[in-house]
């Protein structure tokens, strides 16, 4: 039997918003937003969604990426910053010319 499940929020950046420090007032991006805006500047088009399976009341994040109309990879984790890392490993696995791993 399939799981159902239900979206709670989808998110799909253009460009990342960068976030402001209270204290210094720079602005910085985390270790995931900095590896999804290396997967969008290697010319991937990149999301992420939040899903709740409906059976078992679970979260789930969903990140996902495709290069023109190549094949979608995607990951589904229940931590966000996991997943983007394990998408950006496969990615590297199969595109190793477009996206370098840091």
């Amino acid at each position: 039997m399939g799981h159902n499940y239900l979206t709670i929020l989808w998110f799909c950046p253009k460009i990342i918003p960068m976030q402001v420090d209270p204290v210094s007032g720079k602005g910085y991006l985390t270790e995931w937003e900095r590896d999804l805006a290396q997967i969008q500047s290697a010319g991937f088009s990149c999301g992420y969604i939040q899903l709740k399976d409906l059976a078992t009341g679970e979260l789930l994040w969903q990140v996902d990426a495709q290069k023109g109309n190549g094949p979608r990879v995607a990951v589904r984790m229940a931590d966000l910053s996991e997943a983007v890392n394990e998408l950006k490993r496969l990615l590297f696995r199969t595109h190793r010319n477009y996206l370098p791993l840091e």
